[in-house]
């Protein structure tokens, strides 16, 4: 298969060619993070921020302890809810390593501690309505078809919400694979909340195994309204470290083909790859110290 876009730079593109024409990586996994690799926004941060704009979005007790009022209703002077989540988004860098990523993942998602997974999919569903402004990258969808042409399964482990990482895929990411394969929802990880059905409480991996996994895996939110989103975030997280966690709880000592990234966050899990390819959202960015020095770059 041919890769067009012109944001490809010679060098990358023989590199990945290599990978892609070579038989013996039929079957490999390449693994991929999401928001601003895929698509160009974070979609979890995008679905919060307009929830909370729109109103849409209460505060559990643990958002009142950092500041943070409910819109219209606590005292002046405090905290907006979103500006507080990217504050501690920013709170803690070593090197160029976001530490601080890994407490504002945790909190955006228990951020819908209440709602229905339906909910959650129907906010996200609106986000991605033409015209509201997400995108994915063309190149890496390129790319992602080339993979699977090549008969390289693709796995995507992100720092976002299970739900709207899923829907996302779903909705403007799968329909432009379709013809080559798509990447299915059991091959995503992302930050999952516990959910609450009824008396009892299920997990991510339970539901995708479940009598409900149908409606589950193609994001039917009508089917999901008694699901509900609890405050309590399951393992393993996803975010840095975390990345390489999961892609071991899931595949032991097995190595990525390739891993492709836009963020420092990513880095751990790059030099767990055979190659790895550093989205550059920023063409005058840095090299985050993280980022494997061997890694491919694109431009996007």
């Amino acid at each position: 298969m041919s890769f067009l876009d012109d944001r490809w730079t010679e060098p990358t593109l023989q590199a990945l060619s290599s990978i892609t024409d070579d038989a013996a990586n039929s079957g490999r996994i390449a693994v991929f993070d999401f928001d601003g690799t895929i698509i160009d926004t974070d979609i979890t941060e995008t679905v919060a921020s307009t929830a909370w704009r729109n109103g849409d979005l209460g505060t559990e007790s643990f958002w009142w302890t950092l500041g943070v009022q409910d819109p219209g209703v606590g005292p002046q002077g405090q905290r907006d809810a979103f500006e507080t989540y990217l504050q501690i988004a920013d709170s803690d860098t070593v090197d160029g390593y976001p530490f601080g990523h890994q407490a504002s993942s945790s909190l955006v998602a228990q951020a819908f501690a209440g709602m229905s997974v339906g909910q959650v999919i129907r906010l996200t569903r609106a986000v991605l309505a033409p015209g509201e402004g997400v995108r994915v990258r063309p190149a890496i969808i390129e790319l992602l078809r080339a993979l699977l042409s090549s008969g390289i399964q693709v796995r995507v482990v992100s720092a976002g919400l299970t739900w709207c990482v899923r829907t996302a895929l779903h909705e403007i990411v799968n329909p432009l694979l379709q013809d080559c394969g798509v990447v299915e929802p059991e091959c995503v990880t992302g930050i999952t909340p516990l959910m609450r059905v009824g008396q009892g409480w299920l997990t991510d991996r339970q539901m995708l195994a479940g009598p409900r996994a149908s409606a589950y895996r193609a994001c039917e939110d009508a089917d999901l309204d008694d699901v509900i989103s609890t405050a309590t975030i399951t393992g393993p997280f996803t975010f840095g470290g975390g990345k390489v966690g999961a892609w071991r709880e899931a595949f032991g000592e097995e190595v990525p083909v390739l891993m492709v990234g836009d963020g420092a966050g990513d880095g751990p899990l790059m030099r767990e790859a055979d190659h790895a390819l550093w989205v550059r959202t920023d063409r005058g960015q840095p090299r985050p110290a993280a980022i494997p020095e061997s890694a491919l770059v694109l431009d996007a």
